[in-house]
């Protein structure tokens, strides 16, 4: 029997290659299918390379229609800007040359003998000269009698529903005119006589809105005299008069404006905290004969004003240097004159009160002073000289110097850098007297406006070196800068420089700045000039107050920019050089502090503004009771403005005072 049952079965090798997988092809049918997998491994990739080929080259050939469309997005934008900034300097070079056509033309067609008949040669303009003194000034080209009426506007309520308010003048005053007879030097022609005319209004009232008008007296019951300047006679007043009213001539020139504000707002105790009073001021300074951009600047006042302030300035301060040479009649035409008052689509001299500096290119020998309003006549001064020193004010003097008070809680004195020894000496006498009364002392702000700056930084350098103009400074930083230190003066504006400057010299560094040794930054002590770039002062907010004053030199309003260093007297904080600009100042009065911190003297950083500073004076510890009152805070914010409209630096003056908010 077998055993094989009983083992593993064995297969045999057929029934095990049955059982296999099949076999690998042979040799010669290898080949084949490689070549036939292999064509179609190739044929795949063949079909992928010529896919992405294809790709590439609609890639390709959509990228140069990118780049060219893109090329043409920027090529048209480029074009439009270009287009665009061309415009905008075409629009700018033609508008300034119109202006400039315009002017001369203007001015050569009087001289020349052009127009025919009796012309209005330049338009009126306001100069505020001290107190409640506006002077308005007009130039024809012959021999005019003119009346000048002027009365307070007022609103008439509308009676009906429907009717619209109006406003109109209660009464109508007429203020005395004088004129003066000006020729050109070696002129024959009948165009080249220049009639100026003067009237001044005094006892106005703050606040109030006052009305002008200029009328021309053109009866045939008068006759003119080409060689008198005075006045009717008595014996023709009446006659006249009568003519007048019947004829009723148009006047040449109607406008209005408002002088300065009144403190109404805070003339009470009952008055709510953080209710407060303002004025806005602008400045300028050194347009000389550069019309063109004078004009421009104007332009960009009134634009940034309307922007920031929403109206026009109050006032307008001119630092000096209105025209290049004050013989030149023409100048005060075209430089001066018709910038002021033409082409500005709002009559900005005509109805804005101007305080003006003068400078050394305005310098009057014969003390007149017709172009700018007038000598100021300083009654006040007069009267002190008579009833205390028993004599009179020197009736040649040809100083402008005068002060105002924008605002009651406001003192500016305006002084001249320009007179010779005998006149500066009658000048320095005035000043201490003036620093010495009320209107100072009890200000909460004391701003000085004088044309040269005690400090000088930027200048011509031969002429500062080789051509003796460096000696200019001198006067105001020896003579007149210690007693403004003396005095707590909290602001002095010059212009001269054709730059922009403004620092804070500490009262303690003044009598080593302003000694009569000290002819230029160089000869400062080592000390003081250290103590002065340290700048000590800032890091007293919680200590010791840092009284002192704040210099700022404003010159850019259209003479050729000064680019040359010439001194470093290291207290300017901001130095600026080759920019046109003018200066936006905001004063604000009776602030209420009780609910503030912080109000000890010293200087500060504002944080509202980027590198912005404040300046801090007066007292601290002011008890609130109704006998003393209680602390107010009066504030100056000054912005200097390039012809862009761009603010490229501002400050800030706080002054605090126990004087009672009703106090003014």
């Amino acid at each position: 029997m077998s055993m094989s049952y009983l083992t593993p079965a064995t297969d045999s090798p057929g029934l095990l290659r049955s059982r296999a997988s099949s076999p690998l092809p042979t040799l010669s049918h290898s080949n084949k299918s490689a070549k036939a997998t292999s064509a179609s491994l190739n044929g795949i990739t063949s079909y992928k390379r010529d896919k992405e080929r294809d790709r590439n080259r609609q890639s390709a050939a959509r990228q140069p229609r990118i780049l060219e469309r893109f090329s043409k997005k920027v090529l048209i934008t480029l074009l439009i800007s270009l287009i665009t900034v061309v415009g905008i300097w075409r629009h700018y070079q033609l508008s300034s040359l119109v202006v400039l056509v315009r002017f001369k033309l203007r001015d050569t067609s009087f001289r020349e003998g052009w127009i025919n008949g009796c012309g209005l040669r330049k338009k009126p303009l306001l100069f505020l000269k001290g107190g409640n003194e506006v002077n308005i000034v007009w130039e024809t080209n012959c021999k005019q009698q003119f009346q000048v009426w002027v009365g307070p506007e007022q609103e008439r309520r509308p009676e009906g529903r429907f009717e619209r308010s109006t406003i109109q003048v209660g009464k109508w005053d007429e203020a005395p005119v004088k004129a003066s007879r000006i020729r050109e030097k070696g002129s024959q022609i009948e165009g080249s006589e220049h009639w100026v005319y003067l009237t001044t209004l005094d006892n106005l009232e703050r606040g109030k809105r006052y009305s002008y008008k200029l009328v021309p007296i053109t009866t045939s019951a008068f006759t003119l005299n080409p060689d008198d300047s005075s006045p009717l006679s008595p014996d023709h007043q009446e006659e006249e008069h009568h003519q007048r009213e019947i004829q009723n001539p148009k006047p040449i020139a109607q406008h209005s404006f408002t002088f300065l504000p009144s403190a109404a707002a805070l003339s009470s105790w009952d008055t709510p905290p953080g209710k407060k009073d303002r004025i806005h001021i602008s400045t300028i300074s050194d347009n000389q004969f550069n019309l063109r951009t004078f004009h421009s600047v104007l332009v960009r006042l009134i634009s940034f004003s309307r922007s920031t302030q929403k109206a026009t300035p109050s006032l307008i301060l001119h630092a000096g240097d209105m025209v290049q040479n004050p013989h030149n009649l023409p100048q005060w035409q075209t430089d001066f004159w018709d910038p002021f008052t033409s082409l500005l689509g709002f009559p900005l001299g005509q109805s804005t009160l101007l305080a003006v500096a003068r400078g050394n290119h305005d310098w009057d020998e014969s003390g007149l002073n017709v172009f700018v309003g007038g000598s100021p006549r300083r009654k006040d001064w007069t009267e002190h000289l008579r009833r205390e020193k028993g004599r009179s004010a020197n009736p040649a003097h040809r100083g402008t110097y005068y002060s105002i008070s924008p605002h009651p809680r406001m003192r500016l004195l305006v002084l001249d850098s320009n007179l010779p020894e005998e006149d500066q000496v009658e000048q320095e006498e005035w000043l201490q007297w003036e620093l010495g009364r009320t209107e100072w002392t009890g200000a909460g702000l004391r701003v000085v406006m004088v044309h040269v700056p005690p400090f000088l930084e930027w200048w011509d350098r031969r002429a500062w070196t080789e051509g003796g103009e460096s000696n200019w400074s001198t006067f105001v930083r020896h003579r007149l800068t210690p007693l403004l230190s003396l005095s707590d003066c909290h602001l002095v504006l010059s212009g001269h420089s054709h730059a922009y400057s403004r620092g804070f010299l500490p009262s303690a560094l003044i009598p080593s700045f302003t000694s009569p040794l000290i002819t230029n930054s160089s000869q400062l002590a080592s000390m003081a000039i250290a103590s002065a770039r340290e700048r000590g002062w800032e890091k007293s907010i919680h200590g010791e107050r840092e009284e002192g004053t704040v210099f700022v030199i404003s010159g850019g309003a259209g003479g050729t920019l000064d680019e040359d260093k010439v001194e470093e007297w290291g207290f300017y904080e901001k130095s600026v050089s080759g920019v046109y600009h003018f200066g936006d100042l905001v004063a604000e009065f009776g602030v209420d502090t009780s609910s503030t911190s912080g109000t000890g003297g010293g200087v500060v950083r504002d944080g509202r503004a980027k590198n912005a500073r404040t300046y801090k004076f007066g007292t601290t510890g002011c008890r609130e009771d109704k006998k003393n009152g209680r602390a107010v805070m009066d504030t100056l914010d000054w912005k200097a403005v390039d012809l862009k409209g761009k603010v490229f630096d501002q400050f800030r003056i706080e002054v605090t005072s126990c004087r009672s908010i009703y106090e003014f």
